[in-house]
């Protein structure tokens, strides 16, 4: 794994000298040399490389490809998490075949996202629980914005992928961005994909949500109070062969106001705004 706090940035560069860097595929990865800072000391953790992004004030996290299993992972703020190098971390080298895999964790949830009002990234993983027996929730998104880009939760005991709001969290509540692209969250135990009682901004591009045990989306319950909005934005997305709904979705405001209920069998393309009455 290869970090560096020099620079941030959303997108990659052509080179890795503001980056760091993990992988299990390089011995040289020396734990006594490893800093992430070059692939010759790319860290063979990437919890490691995780944590010192976190430290650091954020910061993109280079991702050999390989299979991972000392989760949970942790997402903090400003962490940005990019899959699918080879050990030398050639961007042009750079391949999308899901190769990059978490697959173990020593608690019940695989990738933790706490980034608050900052963003946290990933981009280009695989997280599959097909063969542990211990992984609920693949990715948990608590109170945070965050991006998942071509993103797959497979096979997870409750769920692919979770929205909540932390216990602690008391009004007034900040609305929160949401965003997948190109993500899939199949064959879990309950739903595909949850939100809990959250004030988000919620936008869907080209994801599958299929073959789930319950609901392939359930948002129960997205909120608007405090003058404030939620909205959930879908386009081109599946959601075929669930168990229950393919998509259930509450908006809720105050209870003097009303709740709306939107549900779908299938495939939904859908846009909907929802604001707190004046």
């Amino acid at each position: 794994f290869f970090f560096s706090s020099r620079r941030r940035h959303t997108r990659l560069q052509g080179d890795w000298s503001s980056d760091v860097c993990s992988s299990d595929l390089t011995p040289a990865a020396d734990p006594n040399i490893a800093n992430g800072r070059t692939p010759q000391t790319a860290f063979p953790n990437l919890v490691n490389a995780m944590l010192v992004a976190f430290i650091n004030n954020g910061g993109n996290v280079l991702v050999c490809d390989g299979t991972y299993t000392n989760g949970p992972f942790p997402l903090g703020p400003d962490v940005h998490v990019f899959g699918g190098f080879e050990p030398t971390f050639d961007f042009a080298q750079r391949n999308f075949a899901g190769n990059t895999r978490l697959e173990g964790s020593s608690s019940s949830i695989l990738v933790d996202i706490s980034t608050g009002s900052q963003t946290g990234i990933l981009d280009n993983i695989v997280c599959d629980a097909t063969n542990a027996l211990n992984l609920n929730v693949g990715v948990l998104v608590t109170d945070s914005n965050c991006q998942l880009r071509s993103v797959s939760c497979i096979g997870f005991g409750l769920r692919g992928i979770h929205v909540r709001l932390s216990t602690t969290t008391l009004p007034p509540y900040q609305s929160r961005r949401i965003t997948a692209i190109a993500s899939s969250s199949i064959q879990n135990g309950l739903e595909g994909f949850l939100l809990s009682n959250v004030v988000a901004d919620v936008a869907l591009d080209r994801c599958v949500f299929s073959n789930n045990f319950a609901q392939g989306c359930d948002f129960n319950d997205l909120w608007s109070m405090d003058n404030n909005q939620s909205r959930l934005v879908m386009t081109g997305c599946v959601m075929s062969n669930n168990g229950s709904h393919g998509l259930a979705a509450d908006f809720s405001v105050r209870s003097e106001e009303h709740t709306s209920e939107l549900q779908s069998p299938c495939n939904l393309v859908c846009r909907l705004l929802l604001e707190k009455k004046k």
